[in-house]
């Protein structure tokens, strides 16, 4: 599966892939590429991705001169 315009990527639960697309949306991936899930995300242009130890949490950060934000969503 080839994701267009990745922004950013961190390692997700269960050996699986999170990568932030600029279009504001989380594509999940697994190994072998497949799209597990696709989420919006209430963020534009967010700058980092991560996943909490637990894998409970996703954390997007915004930073922009004149905008900080930091939103956490809770993983499925």
């Amino acid at each position: 599966m080839l994701v267009k315009e990745p922004r950013g990527a961190c390692v997700g639960p269960d050996d699986t892939v999170l990568v932030r697309r600029k279009n504001k949306t989380i594509v999940h991936l697994p190994a072998d590429g497949n799209i597990l899930a696709t989420f919006h995300v209430d963020m534009v242009l967010p700058c980092s991705i991560c996943v909490s130890k637990d894998d409970t949490r996703l954390a997007l950060s915004k930073c922009t001169l004149s905008t900080k934000k930091l939103h956490f969503y809770m993983c499925i």
